[in-house]
Parts: structure tokens; sequence; C-alpha cells
């Protein structure tokens, strides 16, 4: 399965192209990520999402707790594209 998406984050103006890609539809996500974003360049030009544990814990998954730590608080919904 693959997807891929181009957004704009709204608040901050930067833009985002990503591209995600799963062998099946609970296994790890391999996600690319291009922004102009500071904060979401931390996680790398290409990381790994447990689609399991974001779907059973949502925001209290590794993903989203990792996302909360480089964003600020009223960016939380930056995770959301992905």
């Amino acid at each position: 399965m693959k997807g891929i998406v181009d957004g704009d984050a709204g608040i901050c103006g930067f833009s985002a192209h990503i591209e995600t890609e799963a062998p099946d539809v609970f296994g790890p996500c391999t996600v690319t990520l291009a922004t102009e974003c500071k904060n979401l360049q931390e996680l790398g030009n290409q990381f790994e999402i447990d689609i399991m544990d974001t779907l059973k814990r949502g925001y209290n998954s590794t993903f989203f707790k990792r996302v909360f730590e480089l964003t600020p608080p009223i960016h939380g919904e930056c995770a959301g594209y992905f």
C-alpha cells in the first residue's frame, strides 16, 4: 500500500511532501518526509511508524509522543498529516 500527500500546515505556513508505504495494512509503515519545518525535520527524511501501536494507543503511541516532543504545544496537529 502506498500513499502520497502534499500539505500546508496552516498556522506556520510550512509545506510538507509525505510518501508512505506499508507491505500490509497492519505492518510497519515507511514514511519519507520532505518539509521546511525544522521541528519535523528532526524525525528524519525517512522513518517507520508502527501502525498497530498508533491505532491502539493514538496520541499515546510512540510516534505521536515523539512528534509532541519535537513540536511546540500548539503544533500537535502536524502529526495528523502522517
